[in-house]
């Protein structure tokens, strides 16, 4: 039974009613039941073991033979390009990397590509040039999705749900289908308490209509319904859209501690602080067009473009300076 205002229901007599009308289901017969199951079953013998392939082809040479969990990935990327149908690049040349456990942020104004460049990394979009690889080999992103998480800029929550039965929801999709009730509990439990929403386990995430959860709670039950399926890598775009300097603080928060727990975690920023850039072991940052203009650590970013003679004002917020450097000025209608 699904909650709302519909009425939405199932009948003993193999019909659904939604609302004041009823249809017909097609439900199997008893006979056919055990099949199905034993169906199931080998269906699941069969994805386990793709994982565990793709889990060893993944796996560095020195890594222990033993690891049971997907392994730490480090992303590489090089001279990625990626054209609309119409020809008009998006990524011209892209390269980067987002080390194992590291906290990577993307900067660079509108149309420099930065969702284009997650959405092919997270193996949403098909590239024209360019090689990604997972610790050294080379890959197709699109044959490996089950190893990378993105979060996008909507939100992905219903909110006639509570926090619980949303993250409960996605772990049955997300992990794998013989798991044990209790093994996959506990994992929705774990990834409850990393992202800090214990307090609103049991409330209703709502929406513009209906009372529920905090805009920055739901960004982090955004977070949490991608990092219950156990993601090597995590994208995460517009981390902080709409939040107040509290609120984008507390996300990114739950953000790094997902880094530091061996996780490469990649996040488009649009307006860092100073305070958000500091967290951040890496910085990308791309100009109009899908143009790269630095990738390297975050601290030293100021000092690169000094040796060209550009130098960051004392009490600057370095990351607003960077985009500034980048940003194209406005034209002006009256000259």
């Amino acid at each position: 039974v699904c909650r709302g205002k519909f009425g939405l229901g199932l009948s003993d007599k193999g019909k659904c009613n939604f609302g004041s009308s009823s249809y017909a289901m097609q439900l199997p017969k008893a006979e056919d039941v055990p099949a199905l199951a034993a169906l199931r079953r080998a269906r699941a013998r069969q994805l386990e073991a793709a994982a565990s392939s793709v889990v060893e082809a993944l796996r560095p040479d020195d890594a222990p033979s033993a690891l049971a969990l997907p392994p730490a990935l480090d992303l590489a990327f090089e001279h990625l390009v990626y054209r609309l149908p119409s020809g008009r690049p998006l990524l011209r040349g892209v390269t980067g990397r987002f080390a194992a456990g590291g906290f990577h942020g993307i900067y660079g104004p509108s149309g420099a590509g930065k969702t284009t460049l997650l959405l092919a990394l997270a193996g949403k979009l098909r590239l024209d040039e360019g090689t990604v690889r997972f610790n050294g080999r080379a890959v197709d992103p699109r044959a490996h999705r089950a190893l990378l998480g993105f979060v996008p800029e909507q939100d992905i929550v219903l909110p006639t749900l509570t926090v619980i039965e949303s993250l409960r929801f996605a772990a049955r999709l997300k992990l794998p289908p013989d798991l044990p009730a209790a093994a996959r509990e506990a994992e929705v439990e774990l990834t409850l308490r990393r992202l800090g929403l214990e307090r609103v386990r049991d409330s209703l995430v709502g929406d513009g209509e209906q009372r529920g959860v905090s805009f920055g709670e739901r960004r982090r039950l955004n977070i949490a319904i991608e990092l219950v399926g156990a993601p090597a890598v995590l994208f995460v775009d517009d981390a902080t859209a709409g939040l107040d300097s509290t609120t984008a603080q507390q996300v990114m928060s739950c953000l790094q501690r997902v880094a530091q727990s061996g996780v490469a975690v990649a996040a488009i920023l649009h307006q860092p602080s100073r305070p958000l850039h500091r967290m951040l072991d890496s910085v990308l940052l791309l100009a109009a067009g899908g143009r790269v203009v630095f990738e390297g650590a975050a601290d030293d970013a100021a000092d690169h473009f000094g040796g060209f003679g550009l130098v960051c004002p004392r009490f600057a917020n370095p990351a607003e300076w960077m985009l500034e450097l980048v940003t194209e000025p406005a034209p002006d209608e009256f000259d």
